[in-house]
């Protein structure tokens, strides 16, 4: 996949529109658990974090409306997808600002899974696909 800039991410999650299909359960899972085999590699234990935490980057004042804009048009994301769509954008922030290395986001593996109409939340140390399935971070990748 190539690089998104801030530009792109905002407008990939406005253009969000599919809603969640159990027939897609497996798709949402695979790409669950490339994000937790992706995260392994960047924190220590905790799967849901904000990787530019300690940039003390933010989002430009305009892209931080649209963000909660487009959040309040799915009020059925969990605090953690409301979560990851922020630092998402953030992450995509900090890259253009060259303040983080260029590359594939960490969380585009849960993106596309929002793309698809997947959605997801965190609960007792597992990543939760609604109740189709639950991925432990310890041991996603089984």
């Amino acid at each position: 996949m190539s690089k998104h800039t801030l530009a792109d991410g905002v407008a990939r999650l406005e253009a969000i529109s599919a809603e969640f299909d159990y027939d897609k359960a497996q798709q949402y899972v695979l790409l669950a658990k490339e994000f937790l085999r992706v995260v392994r590699e960047f924190s220590s234990g905790k799967a849901i974090s904000d990787v530019c935490g300690e940039l003390g980057v933010d989002l430009p004042q305009q892209d931080s409306e649209r963000l909660a804009a487009f959040l309040g048009s799915k009020p059925n994301y969990a605090p953690t997808t409301q979560k990851i769509c922020r630092w998402y954008l953030l992450e995509l922030h900090a890259m253009d600002l060259k303040m983080k290395p260029e590359g594939q986001s960490i969380y585009e593996s849960l993106i596309q899974m929002l793309e698809l109409g997947g959605d997801f939340y965190e609960h007792h140390g597992a990543l939760c696909i609604r109740d189709a399935a639950m991925l432990p971070f310890s041991n996603a990748m089984s």
